[in-house]
């Protein structure tokens, strides 16, 4: 699959059509799901991405990943108070996930809960020094 990023909105538009085709024919296909996704949110269609990610982690229920990209795509839509349920379940299985700590921390920031916010920060940070 070529990469979404270098792509304009109508280009974007014609590989989000062909995906849907692909998927149609292999309707559990996690790559081409994720692919679905990106294209969505660069069309800036995240309700429909967010579909995507629902549908990923009902065929993928034990998938860490895919539950992870649910809480950044909740954050980059401003759904802010429901991508934090995300990001502590995912903390409940994996307490020291830099990447999970990091973006809770993004979403407490959000939320204008800082003092929680620079905590999260500083442990994600001490996780990455290590």
């Amino acid at each position: 699959m070529e990469d979404i990023h270098e792509k304009n909105p109508e280009e974007i538009k014609k590989e989000l059509q062909r995906l849907q085709e692909l998927l149609e024919k292999e309707p559990t296909r996690a790559d081409v799901l994720l692919e679905i996704s990106s294209c969505l949110r660069h069309l800036n269609n995240y309700e429909e991405a967010l579909k995507v990610h629902e549908q990923l982690i009902t065929l993928y229920p034990e998938n860490f990943e895919y539950k992870f990209m649910k809480g950044i795509v909740m954050f980059e839509c401003g759904k802010y108070t429901e991508a934090l349920p995300v990001f502590d379940e995912l903390l409940a299985l994996d307490p020291t996930n830099r990447d999970v700590l990091f973006n809770k921390a993004l979403v407490l920031k959000s939320l204008n809960r800082q003092q929680e916010a620079k905590e999260f920060m500083k442990l994600a940070l001490r996780r990455a020094e290590k």
